[in-house]
């Protein structure tokens, strides 16, 4: 018996069968006995004397992920932006958001994912974008859009040849169902001529134990990255190490890659302002940095819009920024799964 599965029998997710969850059958932080911003596994870990080696000597990795819940503004974003401009007497603003709107998003597109990849080029950094494929007839109409993925194919590409990586973002119907979430893959690979789908984050993080896992291994990923509480940072299990999920005694052959950080858990659950959120982001780091761990960091593309978002996607530059100057591997969730399965497969 290996370290990794004697520490995973001290903190199973087993557990959370008999814990409260939300409408989205999702565990919420509040639910646990333990601060999630400490991952006390893999203190546990590092204390047994595992100290990960990270590429060219970096202090610790940080996993950039991008949900694209949405390719280009739906329709109540386009009059949510047009009514904030009008606030603001942006009168620019709004002749640009309608010049989008009625060209298809072609030509202008808020919620582009190259603005993201400039930014990150910036400092050396690639991402993952998580892209949704959900057929049409299998959308859940009350929390998700369709988009044709066609419409991401072309920047896709072009930003997976410079080192990018593309994975899938499930269906919100799709976190335990291993056929569709083959299907959905199926259809991403094909809209990006044929480059290889190994990777997948559930819409809205629902994860079931041990189904989702179950599921993602059945349909072929190699790695997933939801395990993580939509309602506050940290860490869901306890382990800021990737690791391989062992159910009932068996190792999948998938890599989880914990998700620790994500936008929409500052405004959308704990109400609090970006000087706060940072200061937070940057707490958790010091700690995965003193442990050589991963920081996985999610940033939906639409919050890099500059009218209806502010300061919380400009956030997301200051904490590249400040991971840059701690010497940190900025770098994408295949980049992360390829070094840890060749040098720490635990």
């Amino acid at each position: 018996e290996n370290l990794n599965e004697k520490l995973w029998a001290m903190f199973i997710l087993e557990e959370e069968a008999h814990l409260v969850k939300d409408e989205h059958g999702r565990v919420l932080s509040k639910s646990v006995n333990f601060d999630p911003i400490i991952p006390i596994v893999s203190i546990k870990q590092y204390e047994n004397g595992f100290y990960p080696i990270w590429p060219n000597g970096k202090r610790f990795a940080v996993c950039l992920t991008h949900d694209v819940d949405w390719a280009y503004p739906p329709r109540r974003h386009f009059k949510r932006a047009v009514n904030e401009a009008r606030r603001r007497l942006a009168v620019h603003k709004e002749l640009m958001w309608r010049f989008g709107s009625l060209t298809n998003w072609k030509f202008f597109n808020p919620y582009s994912i190259l603005k993201i990849a400039r930014i990150e080029k910036e400092f050396s950094a690639t991402s993952t974008f998580m892209i949704k494929a959900t057929p049409l007839e299998q959308l859940n109409a009350r929390y998700e859009e369709y988009y044709e993925v066609e419409f991401l194919a072309g920047e896709l590409t072009r930003l997976i040849d410079e080192g990018w990586d593309a994975g899938l973002h499930a269906g919100y119907s799709s976190h335990d169902n291993p056929d569709r979430l083959s299907k959905e893959r199926a259809i991403l690979q094909r809209a990006l001529n044929g480059y290889p789908i190994r990777g997948v984050r559930m819409h809205y993080l629902r994860f079931s134990y041990p189904d989702t896992w179950l599921a993602v291994e059945k349909a072929g990923f190699v790695y997933d990255s939801t395990l993580g509480f939509p309602d506050h940072p940290g860490f869901r299990n306890g382990m800021c190490y990737p690791f391989r999920p062992v159910i009932n005694g068996r190792r999948l052959a998938l890599l989880e890659i914990p998700l620790a950080v994500m936008d929409t858990t500052f405004w959308g659950y704990m109400h609090v302002n970006v000087v706060y959120a940072l200061e937070l982001v940057k707490k958790i780091a010091s700690v995965v940095e003193k442990i050589g761990g991963v920081l996985t960091l999610l940033w939906h593309n639409n919050t890099f819009c500059d009218l209806l978002y502010g300061d919380w996607g400009r956030m997301y530059k200051s904490l590249l920024k400040y991971f840059a100057s701690r010497e940190a591997w900025l770098t994408n969730c295949l980049n992360i799964y390829e070094y840890w399965s060749s040098h720490y497969d635990l």
